[in-house]
């Protein structure tokens, strides 16, 4: 068995049992990834995205791939889309629409085929190219310590192996496959550094990549024990949506940025929530990320509460009913109303800044979020609170006050029940 064999029989044994969906784009590695898997007789299936960016060598690439997965029985899923006409029309960075497209497509593969992970042939040149990329961006630990050979619901069984094994097993065992000509453009950074700068580096430092792979191991050494740390925090944040103030003060920065990867919260967003740190409590920040289930940050009294998507309950309804009389013993959940003072149509809304209420036993009014505040709701509880209205003025800050205009007496003659109904 060739060393690539081996390599990827070792990797796919750790998970007995996985059915796994391949990435082939019509290139060398991943073909070679493709035979291999072949070879092995493993469980897969094959997915080739076409962004029709190159004409008809895009099309040919699709064909080879198909025509391969054809031949052999491969299950075979296609997406085509037209990348450049996106661009054109809503803008953005290529590599990241183009990259948005692929995991949209495979994610969906994964749920509807019910596929374990996403294999990609990423191999140990592209883990050193990762390295001198991250290291030109001040990237931190994390981006230096390089690709896990499986992450998440990703996994890079050839990372061990060098492209010169690649194309000397592709030659072996007579694989086609197709090149790509935007790879040897200088136009992307990373071909930059493939094509320009690590072929010189190399060939003045032989022993140059073995200190890149010494560097990395130790970085990810490092993370790793780092990830242990944070994992407490994590679960916290998971759990409760909620960190304490004396637990953020303990995390470093690079914590705090293994923190936010995992919940795919901007990385930019780290030095405004430290400004925040101090400030008063319902400041929040806006998390504009969608692939994060966090929409804000906000700070608490005691900490930061994060804010999903999930925790805006739906908006409830009124449930009103006439009644001959008040009762002796009230309920902060029913109010008693006379008809009369009410002006237009009864409706509940979400509190607003401004909103104020003529109180009971007050000459003036009060603004709803001194009532929130005074009765301790924390901020991020607040977007749940509702007011009852009518077409003229604000009547209850709901489960809190309620204001003197409208409410029932002994005298009233026409007195309604309000309640939250489903």
């Amino acid at each position: 068995m060739n060393n690539i064999e081996k390599v990827v029989h070792t990797a796919t044994a750790q998970f007995p049992g996985h059915r796994y969906l391949l990435a082939v784009s019509g290139g060398i590695d991943s073909m070679v990834l493709l035979a291999v898997f072949h070879k092995l007789n493993l469980p897969f299936e094959v997915a080739h995205v076409n962004y029709q960016l190159r004409g008809d060598e895009s099309e040919q690439d699709q064909d080879l791939v198909h025509k391969y997965c054809s031949e052999r029985g491969i299950t075979f899923h296609l997406i085509r889309a037209d990348l450049q006409k996106n661009l054109d029309e809503n803008g953005g960075n290529l590599q990241k629409e183009a990259r948005k497209i692929r995991y949209n497509f495979f994610r969906s593969l994964l749920e509807n085929r019910s596929l374990n992970c996403i294999v990609t042939a990423h191999h140990q040149d592209d883990q050193i190219e990762t390295f001198w990329l991250m290291l030109s961006r001040s990237a931190g630990i994390t981006g230096l310590s390089g690709m896990e050979s499986f992450s998440k619901t990703i996994f890079r069984p050839l990372l061990p192996c060098s492209k010169i094994e690649i194309l000397e097993w592709a030659q072996s065992n007579k694989v086609e496959w197709r090149e790509d000509r935007s790879n040897s453009s200088n136009n992307y950074q990373r071909n930059v550094w493939r094509n320009k700068l690590l072929p010189y580096l190399q060939m003045e430092i032989p022993t140059l990549n073995d200190s890149v792979h010494l560097l990395m191991n130790y970085f990810k050494e490092e993370n790793n024990e780092q990830k242990k740390k944070v994992q407490k925090y994590i679960d916290d944040i998971s759990n409760t949506s909620f960190i304490t103030l004396r637990d953020y003060d303990q995390l470093t920065i690079h914590q705090l940025v293994i923190l936010f990867n995992y919940f795919k919260i901007p990385l930019q967003l780290i030095p405004e929530l430290t400004k925040i740190r101090f400030a008063q409590k319902g400041k929040a920040l806006v998390i504009h990320a969608s692939e994060c289930s966090f929409i804000q940050l906000i700070k608490e009294e005691n900490g930061f509460y994060f804010k999903s998507i999930e925790s805006r309950s739906l908006e409830p309804k009124l449930a009103i009913s006439k009644v001959v009389s008040i009762p002796k013993v009230f309920s902060k959940h029913e109010l008693f109303l006379d008809l009369e003072k009410i002006s237009g149509e009864l409706k509940l809304r979400r509190w607003e800044k401004g909103d104020k209420i003529d109180l009971i036993g007050t000459p003036g009014s009060k603004l709803v979020s001194d009532i929130l505040t005074d009765a301790k709701v924390p901020n991020n509880e607040r977007c749940n609170q509702f007011v009852l209205i009518d077409d003229k003025r604000v009547i209850a800050c709901w489960g809190f006050a309620i204001g003197r205009n409208c409410i029932a007496t002994s005298t009233s003659t026409s007195i309604i029940s309000v309640r939250k109904g489903h």
